[in-house]
């Protein structure tokens, strides 16, 4: 079957490829579905091509656009420099009620503010946004909503969610726009797909029972009045009629994907008996909190103290990456540890190709003791310009480092810098840091491997100092190494493999590694 050419005239003269033209036809066929396209496709210039033809069959048809705040810039560039259109922007940083234009262009951020003081009995009173996205409504019936980074919203508890809950009902069509339709559990793409298409998957027990192994689950639990109450809940403990997810989420959803020649690199080290003792006293969780919160910490019970495993496992993290706030005791600061020694060789291997790369980070304390570093050998080492993409970095500077990228360049980049950017120059990516999350994982990943790459294959770095939280994230990764290359290099249907990982595997990983004894 020939699929029709939906190519628009526009300024750059780009022609749709086959996987964009299929993508609006889908879309064109349908009010309410999902463009669940890989990192990459062009899920933006699809779409709002779509939007385009959807209004030559009805011209009234208006469009409201709901974006994070780093994806802004997508729809702007595509609106501006691509398809010439003029649109509304109604930001922190602008607001343009202009009502005459097609395209209307939000953040979930400034939409979901205030949201808990809604008055029911008038949306009105929310915040200007919401009153000028009403007043919309009432003068126009034909208005449709496209939702990007749809997996924003996947719990029902969030500012975000209640606001499209609330007003879903105003749109004609709703389009939601994401690369990661399932992120860590199948309740999240239950609830985003009842924003979408309510009653789609029937009630959420109905979809429980039928997708989700479960088991009733016993646990103490302390009340307010000091005493211990037992209570069951049922814990879900694997999955069920996945195949049939995948038939029926493919009605609903056009997935498209390029095929990428992806190759994992495991790399690894062994701290220094120094950083192992430090290790140690980290999971101990001798280095949380201030001094009044450590002496206190000793007066509590361990069954207590296991309240804060949480910051214990941020401590294990720095530790390795020896970018701890309390490391005092470091008196030579240009010491470098085993795990840094096994980064700059990375570098360089990747330097050797004459190639630019990425390094992806989970603290900003690592960001700026790798930056310093680096700083410091970067003539030595014939290293490029070395730039940072964090939360701290502005949508212009962003733009700027994105046209910026030259062979042996580095940027260093945070989990607030692996959605909606674009940095397909380079073709390397050195995880430091290892995140906790599949789905981070591959986002991080989807940073290079962009459509319009010249690239033909990408090289992922994964870097491990043996024994400690890192080899315990690094298993994670190798246990899917398969699903997780299936989803990164082109996925062509719902990535269910990421839900397949062993709960006993992880735990006995946890026990193994993040608690060194």
């Amino acid at each position: 079957m020939v699929v029709k050419d939906y190519t628009i005239p526009n300024k750059k003269d780009y022609v749709l490829d086959e996987d964009q033209n299929e993508i609006v036809e889908k879309l064109l066929e349908n009010d309410c579905f999902f463009n669940c396209s890989q990192t990459g496709i062009g899920k933006t210039l699809a779409t709002l091509t779509a939007a385009l033809h959807k209004k030559k069959e009805i011209p009234e048809a208006q469009f409201v656009i709901i974006v994070p705040n780093s994806a802004t810039k997508a729809f702007v560039d595509t609106l501006d420099n691509i398809l010439d259109e003029p649109y509304s922007l109604l930001t922190a940083n602008r607001f343009d009620d202009r009502k005459s234009v097609t395209f209307h262009i939000f953040n979930y951020s400034t939409l979901s503010t205030n949201i808990t003081n809604i008055n029911k009995n008038d949306i009105r009173t929310l915040n200007k946004y919401i009153s000028f996205l009403y007043e919309l409504r009432k003068s126009n019936e034909n208005l449709y909503l496209i939702l990007d980074e749809a997996h924003a919203l996947q719990s029902p508890k969030t500012n975000q969610y209640k606001v499209i809950y609330a007003i879903r009902s105003w749109f004609k069509g709703i389009w939601a726009l994401t690369a990661t339709p399932i992120l860590n559990d199948l309740d999240g793409l239950y609830y985003m797909t009842n924003l979408v298409i309510p009653g789609y998957f029937k009630s959420i027990w109905s979809f429980k029972g039928k997708y989700q192994v479960m088991q009733e689950r016993k646990q103490w639990v302390r009340q307010k009045n000091g005493k211990a109450k037992q209570k069951s809940f049922l814990e879900v403990i694997g999955y069920k009629n996945l195949d049939l997810l995948k038939e029926a989420f493919n009605k609903i959803s056009v997935i498209r994907a390029k095929i990428y020649d992806i190759e994992l690199i495991y790399k690894s080290t062994k701290l220094d008996e120094g950083s192992i003792e430090f290790y140690r006293k980290a999971s101990k969780g001798l280095f949380s909190g201030t001094q009044e919160e450590k002496q206190e910490e000793k007066e509590k019970s361990k069954k207590k103290e296991k309240r804060h495993w949480g910051a214990r496992l941020h401590d294990l993290q720095r530790v390795v990456s020896n970018s701890h706030k309390d490391f005092k005791w470091i008196k030579d600061k240009d010491h470098l540890t085993e795990k840094e020694i096994l980064l700059l060789y990375t570098i360089l291997e990747v330097i050797k190709k004459n190639e630019a790369m990425l390094i992806y980070f989970s603290y900003l304390e690592t960001v700026e003791r790798v930056k310093t570093l680096l700083n410091k050998v970067r003539e030595p080492l014939g290293l490029g310009s070395i730039y940072e993409i964090t939360g701290n970095i502005s949508q212009v500077e962003r733009r700027e480092v994105e046209s910026a990228i030259r062979p042996k360049d580095i940027v260093l980049i945070t989990s607030a810098g692996t959605e909606s950017i674009n940095l397909q120059k380079a073709n390397n990516i050195i995880f430091y840091e290892i995140p906790f999350s599949l789905r981070e994982f591959v986002q991080a990943c989807g940073r290079i491997t962009r459509t319009n790459s010249k690239y033909e294959k990408f090289y992922v770095y994964i870097l491990e100092a043996e024994g400690t939280i890192d080899t315990y994230k690094k298993n994670r990764v190798s246990k899917n190494a398969l699903p997780l290359q299936v989803v990164i290099g082109g996925s062509g249907t719902l990535p269910t493999e990421l839900l397949e990982l062993s709960n006993r595997d992880i735990q006995d990983m946890k026990d193994e590694y993040l608690w060194l004894k």
